[in-house]
């Protein structure tokens, strides 16, 4: 017994030996790599479909509140966002997906292009970058994991104007801007 204790020990003693470490220098700035999302699930198209329509919802019921208290600040009839043809008038739902996506993008931002005029703060307010798929064409070909990011994205990037827009002073959502 007690060999196979010695053996094990000079085994572990020497798993690793001759090969090369890389220590990180102290001052070293690590490589930032391009954040990638997979999903380990498959994708419903029509869930993800139902998905991006609720985020213009939410973007049209927080300018629904907001334009209803600052009327003066309505963009004007040439801003107004597409609305889509049903899914089943022909689209397939990740088209549709990806058409709800580009318009809660652009509702967005009209909306917070308003916002931000009433605040007088057009540069720190609710910053962001449009993502270079707005100037892209769509495709009927693009695949659900990319859809599913970018509504992931559009999710996170609108929260914070609508929560600026929709809650009271008590912290809940004023009834108009929920979304069953």
């Amino acid at each position: 017994m007690k060999c196979l204790w010695l053996s094990l020990a000079v085994l572990l003693a020497t798993c690793g030996q001759g090969q090369e470490v890389d220590v990180p220098v102290e001052n070293e700035t690590p490589a930032v790599s391009e954040p990638t999302q997979t999903y380990t699930t498959q994708i419903d198209p029509f869930y993800l479909m139902i998905e991006a329509e609720r985020w213009q919802v939410m973007i049209d019921n927080a300018a629904s509140v907001f334009y209803a208290e600052n009327e003066g600040l309505r963009p004007s009839d040439n801003n107004v966002v597409h609305r889509l043809p049903r899914a089943e008038e022909g689209f397939e739902y990740h088209v549709r997906a990806d058409s709800a996506l580009r318009n809660s993008v652009t509702g967005f931002v009209h909306l917070r292009r308003s916002y931000c005029e009433k605040e007088n703060d057009s540069e720190n307010c609710f910053p962001f970058e449009l993502p270079e798929w707005m100037a892209s064409e769509t495709s009927p070909n693009l695949d659900l994991s990319t859809l599913q990011m970018r509504s992931d994205w559009l999710g996170e990037t609108i929260q914070p104007l609508v929560d600026a827009i929709c809650s009271n002073p008590s912290g809940d959502w004023r009834d108009e801007c929920k979304v069953e």
